[in-house]
């Protein structure tokens, strides 16, 4: 079952990596778009999984999937509503460094007496 389940995140992964690959219209759009697939998230799980040890899968998960949220809406939503958004890469590294904290924060276990 797990080896199905990571062939079909292989091929969901290789359509959507075509989708944006097919939908660029220029070298920059291309690059704004495959930030918004979770680089700001991955960035901050990595380094605090790694290098502070604070958190756990979950507080990762949410990291990427706040910094996805927010680069769509940088991306995506703010421009169709009129409003640009200037730095949003880096309003999504900041959003997603507060998720983990915060998810990082809640689930840590606080010792028990005795």
């Amino acid at each position: 079952m797990l080896f199905r389940s990571a062939r079909l995140a292989t091929i969901g992964a290789g359509l959507m990596a075509w989708g944006v690959a097919a939908g660029g219209q220029s070298i920059y759009d291309l690059i704004e778009w495959t930030s918004v697939w979770g680089t700001s998230g991955t960035l901050v799980a990595f380094l605090f999984g790694a290098w502070s040890g604070m958190g756990d899968g979950r507080a990762a998960s949410v990291a990427i999937a706040a910094g996805v949220v927010v680069n769509l809406w940088t991306s995506l939503a703010a421009p169709l509503t009129g409003h640009e958004v200037e730095g949003g890469f880096l309003l999504s590294i900041a959003v997603s460094l507060v998720a983990y904290v915060a998810v990082a924060m809640l689930r840590r276990e606080t010792p028990r007496p005795g």
